[in-house]
């Protein structure tokens, strides 16, 4: 492998291409995280994938899964080094192999994988800052550059050797116990050493100090949280009593976070890197169409891909669908969130509509509005169902039924708004129902608002809607009760923008839209055939295995807007299905699905982060973790330290025991009296 020392002069592509030819399986990842679906399971050695994967992402960093036929020890800065320094002086030095320098200036060492033997990841188990990259993981390889700025670097150009047996006993030891290496190899790091060596009746005070040293490490993002557990065990060793460690380390790992964010308050910012859809998100028509629409216009692909699936999943109505406890339609709604007024939000929608432009005779489209959305009987009125009413003759005294309003047949309406921000502000107006009812569509059935005024009628509804907002005015507009009511969770939440600038736009070639077009109403006709669908073996199996994760539901702000994630990626991936003329959802819909919703979680979490939100569930979490899993209520108030009021306490209590994230035990005592309650964290 001597031409490894030519990687660092070689652009991304060149070296990814290098590495396949090598037969080492390369994907891409912004900074370390995967850009494509499927992560580190896509990585491939096919050339072909691999130019279109770096044409896409032509800055991504280029990551490698590990466990095959090597693993890597990972040295992490500050502590790794001298935690490597004492298992190799307690046991042997390591041989000489294959070496990388990471973009943080710490060390990847490369090891063959030993026969017979399954090496998994681990993470500071066999020392602090010493992880392990085995099965189910991936490292970055060089030349790709850190967020730091620093690039990676090949050190050595041998071939992986094999790891002392001393490395592997240690690995696989501490793989079985799940706990810290059992020889204690963090005894070297200072703040350890220090309780190792204090004399009795001053334990408790340098575990304290060890403890402090500790939370301004994690705060400072120095070591991680299984740094605790490394002073716990040491702790346990000098005779101290489990109670009496757990609320000393408690303490002080409190102290030293707060030490740390004190001194520098943005330490914990909640700032999230601007998301970038996988690839096979563009998955069929829909996708064909938007990169085909946006090659001469600013207009962002993704907001051209959703205004589609939205538009698509009105017109099929409201035959096909999916089943899950309750019928699935294909109705999706969509916010489309821009950076700022430049991010050409609107122009998303113009291909759109000439797409959609058919005649009756060719297909009978779907009632369209552009809004604005200011009510909810506004809403309900353009679906309405006929009116009628009993009417007596005065002169003959005979009755008769009469219509008053002819209504609206056809209950299929695509709403594309351009201003959100109105309908936000509507929705703060005493009485407006406008939220409700959007609400209700989502959920489907039919819809008879209780009003005096108001006798509106809509049976069986098909809506969806999509519209527009900045940045800015989101957060200026959307309030804590549209985001907890749950309103916020009936929307997809995608982040746009300008991806290009034109200077003289072109219009849409004609007949290209033609050729759309007839793909279209021909996969239209065909989807009105349609009932229900089901999820093909190998799509089955899939959901199967990730619906535990998708399923699991969440107690903050965040959760409040990504918990209809079941209900959507199978919305989403019935659509994927129709558009490809399939009689049931195949694996390659599930995973296009997916992928769009991991978009959509990468964009929820840039568009909500620094929201004010209630943070005592976090910090329940939190104590939970930090006390090894369970506290009882005396234990949390302490957390606390002793101010929160029962009622604070109480909701935020009842909301992660709802949401699963935390279960609760209660031990009466022997000689009776009110039961101990003792909350622990669910895995």
């Amino acid at each position: 492998m001597a031409s490894l020392s030519t990687v660092s002069s070689m652009s991304l592509i060149e070296a990814a291409r290098y590495y396949a030819s090598q037969k080492i399986p390369v994907f891409p990842c912004t900074d370390k995280r995967p850009c494509v679906s499927g992560g580190f399971n896509a990585a491939s050695t096919d050339l072909d994938q691999i130019n279109a994967w770096w044409q896409r992402f032509p800055d991504a960093n280029i990551g490698s899964p590990t466990g095959a036929n090597s693993f890597v020890l990972d040295i992490d800065p500050p502590h790794g080094e001298e935690s490597l320094a004492f298992l190799e002086s307690n046991n042997s030095l390591l041989p000489e192999t294959l070496t990388q320098r990471t973009g943080s200036g710490g060390r990847h060492l490369f090891f063959s994988k030993p026969v017979g033997m399954d090496i998994r990841n681990s993470a500071g188990k066999i020392g602090l800052g010493l992880d392990i990259r085995g099965s189910g993981g991936y490292v970055i390889l060089p030349p790709s550059i850190h967020k730091s700025g620093n690039s990676y670097q090949w050190i050595t150009e041998v071939l992986p050797v094999e790891a002392p047996a001393w490395l592997i006993e240690l690995i696989v030891q501490n793989s079985k116990s799940g706990l810290s290496a059992s020889n204690s190899s963090n005894k070297n790091i200072p703040y350890v050493q220090s309780l190792l060596n204090a004399k009795e009746g001053t334990r408790n005070d340098f575990l304290n100090k060890a403890a402090f040293q500790v939370g301004k490490d994690i705060a400072s993002g120095k070591t991680g949280k299984a740094s605790i557990d490394d002073v716990a065990e040491v702790a346990l060793k000098t005779g101290l009593g489990p109670q009496e460690i757990q609320k000393t380390i408690q303490s002080g790992v409190k102290a030293g976070k707060k030490v740390v964010e004190e001194s520098n308050p943005y330490s914990s910012l909640e700032t999230a890197p601007w998301p970038i859809p996988a690839k096979n998100v563009f998955y069929g028509l829909a996708g064909e169409f938007a990169q085909f629409a946006v090659e001469q216009s600013e207009a962002d692909p993704i907001a051209v891909l959703a205004t589609f699936l939205c538009r698509f999943g009105v017109e099929i109505g409201h035959s096909p669908h999916m089943f899950a406890g309750e019928k699935q339609y294909g109705r999706i709604n969509v916010v489309l969130v821009g950076q700022s007024s430049k991010a050409r939000k609107g122009t998303s929608a113009l291909p759109i509509r000439e797409l959609f432009s058919f005649t009756e005779k060719e297909w009978i489209p779907a009632n369209t509005s552009q809004g604005p959305l200011s009510s909810g009987e506004g809403l309900i009125h353009a679906i309405r169902d006929p009116e009628q009413k009993y009417h007596v003759d005065k002169a003959t005294g005979i009755g008769e039924t009469i219509t008053t309003d002819l209504g609206v047949e056809d209950k299929r309406l695509f709403i594309l708004d351009q201003e959100f921000a109105g309908a936000l502000a509507c929705t703060k107006r005493e009485g407006n129902t406008l939220s409700t009812i959007i609400r209700t569509l989502f959920d489907g059935g039919t819809i008879e608002p209780l009003t005096k005024t108001s006798r509106l009628v809509a049976t069986n509804p098909h809506v969806a809607i999509t519209t527009h907002i900045t940045l800015q005015e989101l957060h200026a507009r959307l309030d804590r009760v549209e985001i907890f009511n749950g309103f916020a969770n009936r929307f997809l939440w995608l982040c746009v923008r300008r991806t290009k600038l034109i200077p003289f736009p072109e219009p849409l070639n004609v007949l290209m839209v033609k050729q759309f077009q007839d793909k279209l109403i021909s996969l239209l006709k065909l989807s009105k055939s349609r009932s229900q669908m089901d999820f093909s073996p190998e799509a089955k199996k899939e959901w199967g295995d990730i619906y535990p994760l998708i399923a699991k539901e969440r107690a903050d702000l965040l959760g409040s807007v990504l918990n209809r994630s079941e209900a959507y990626v199978r919305r989403i991936a019935l659509i994927y299905a129709l558009l490809d003329g399939c009689e049931s959802v195949e694996l390659s819909h599930l995973r296009a699905a997916l992928s769009l919703w991991d978009f959509c979680e990468q964009s929820a979490q840039f568009i909500f982060a620094g929201m004010e939100t209630d943070s005592t569930c976090q910090k329940i979490l939190e104590a939970l973790e930090e006390s090894g899993g369970s506290l009882d209520t005396s234990g949390l108030y302490k957390f606390f330290g002793n101010h929160i009021s029962k009622k604070k306490m109480t909701v935020a209590l009842n909301n992660l025991l709802a949401s699963k994230n935390i279960r609760l035990d209660e031990m009466k005592p022997e000689g009776g009296g009110r039961p101990r309650k003792i909350f622990y964290l669910c895995e």
